[in-house]
């Protein structure tokens, strides 16, 4: 998992993404969007920073033992280093704890459609020149297809929550988007668990700090439902899907794999419809569908499309 530096599938290329990694983003996919309804429930016992630690501190908790297992270097010194501290505070723990302050306010479902819109963020940081190629018409179209899909998700409700709230959300996800685009290009030649070890470490280290100038842990932290809720956040739905996310990384460029993050939003509504009461309506329905076509509609295309095409044509 997560062995080599190099993505395996050129940035820009039009090949389908194979079953294996097809399988890993929907995988992934599936565990985002189960994440936020947990997240919404964990943060009404835990304060806000100190819920982002822990998830950061169980996500190592699961990394660490693969480490022993896939035996990647972590002997990385001066600028490689300096660059991982930047990197994990900025891209990995800033967002991680400004997720975990906006859904204090933020509906669960509204705030997975809202951070997820990291293909859109990618989609600018490629078309001006920032980290990737720049993409191919179709998977430009697939991008904004399902950021429609994703705003008609929110707009039938309104943005539920305070505006600043809302902001924090789409900010993380900016971050988590500029992540993306510069992993291959700052760690080039080092394995993707390195540096997201090196960064959950850095990332873990901030969190820590400013947790302790928030005030103390809560007691409810003890509590056996509350502890096993934020460990389960913290080893599933922080460092599986980021081990996951980094994983399709190597299979795919990010403009495609990105793809995949508009899924978790739909699963995400789904479940808050389902368990939390959360109200939805046939233009959420219709915004779904769009960002299922999205996901789903390039892969098709490249499926049925015609072999002998040139390979970075989208």
């Amino acid at each position: 998992m997560v062995a080599s530096a190099t993505p395996r599938t050129p940035a820009g290329t039009g090949r389908p993404i194979a079953g294996s990694s097809l399988a890993v983003g929907l995988a992934m996919a599936v565990v985002l969007g189960l994440s936020f309804p947990g997240f919404r429930i964990a943060v009404l016992s835990v304060s806000p920073y100190w819920l982002a630690a822990w998830r950061v501190a169980w996500a190592l908790a699961l990394l660490l033992p693969l480490c022993l297992v896939v035996r990647p270097s972590l002997r990385i010194r001066g600028a490689l280093q300096l660059r991982a501290l930047v990197f994990g505070t900025v891209t990995l723990g800033i967002p991680t704890l400004l997720t975990m302050v906006a859904i204090v306010v933020v509906p669960a479902g509204q705030a997975s459609v809202l951070s997820n819109t990291v293909p859109m963020w990618i989609l600018v940081l490629a078309a001006i020149g920032i980290g990737v190629a720049r993409p191919g018409r179709w998977a430009g179209v697939a991008t904004l297809t399902g950021f429609a899909g994703v705003c008609l998700m929110v707009v039938p409700q309104g943005l539920g929550g305070p505006l600043w709230a809302n902001s924090l959300l789409l900010f993380e996800a900016a971050l988590t988007g500029l992540n993306a685009v510069l992993l291959p290009r700052w760690f080039r030649g080092v394995s993707y668990l390195t540096v997201l070890v090196l960064g959950f470490a850095w990332s873990l280290a901030l969190l820590l700090a400013l947790a302790v100038v928030s005030g103390p842990p809560s007691p409810a932290i003890l509590h056996p439902g509350v502890f096993l809720t934020v460990a389960l956040l913290g080893v599933v739905s922080t460092g599986a899907i980021w081990g996951l996310w980094y994983l399709l990384l190597e299979r795919a460029p990010a403009t495609r794999a990105s793809l995949y993050l508009y899924l978790g939003p739909v699963i995400s509504i789904a479940v808050a419809y389902a368990f939390l009461h959360e109200a939805i309506s046939a233009v959420e329905i219709l915004g779904a569908t769009l960002v299922l076509g999205s996901a789903f509609g390039l892969e098709a295309r490249d499926l049925i499309g015609q072999p002998a095409r040139a390979p970075n044509a989208e």
